[in-house]
């Protein structure tokens, strides 16, 4: 298992478990289920040290890379906001919004436009199901360092 591998809803599922689960096999026991769907009581022994060895890429945190022009996210193609100076005045607003109140799944039609949209124009939770961590990181580091300048 890798961090391209997990979709954002996962990720933020998977924030979740690791800042309120403080016993370990509890831990591991969600984070499982959270990743594969599975049930520990459910497989052998040694499947769940298997997938216990899988977790360990969640102690790597994910490198950013630089993001691409678009996206095919399962046949759907989307283009990630990559300049500033193209936003419009409601997108800049809804971005600040999004990121002040963590609300992640929003902010991906904040950075995403699904191609033949304009923005606001098709939002939907397509993109918190479908994206990978990957993407969206890529994009959202981007996009952050942008407004920094």
């Amino acid at each position: 298992m890798n961090w391209e591998k997990i979709k954002v809803k996962q990720y933020y599922e998977i924030v979740e478990i690791l800042t309120e689960e403080n016993d370990p096999y509890a831990l591991n026991a969600e984070l499982i289920r959270c990743i594969w769907g599975v049930n520990v009581e459910d497989i052998p022994y040694i499947r769940l040290h298997q997938y216990c060895k899988e977790l360990e890429f969640l102690k790597e945190p994910y490198k950013p890379k630089t993001p691409k022009k678009e996206y095919d996210i399962n046949g759907v193609v989307y283009r990630p906001v990559l300049d500033i100076s193209k936003i419009t005045t409601a997108q800049y607003i809804d971005f600040q919004e999004c990121t002040k109140r963590n609300a992640h799944k929003e902010l991906l039609n904040c950075l995403f436009i699904k191609d033949g949209c304009d923005y606001g124009g098709c939002t939907d939770d397509y993109l918190w199901e479908n994206m990978t961590l990957d993407v969206y990181s890529d994009v959202m580091f981007f996009f952050l360092e942008l407004l920094k300048k």
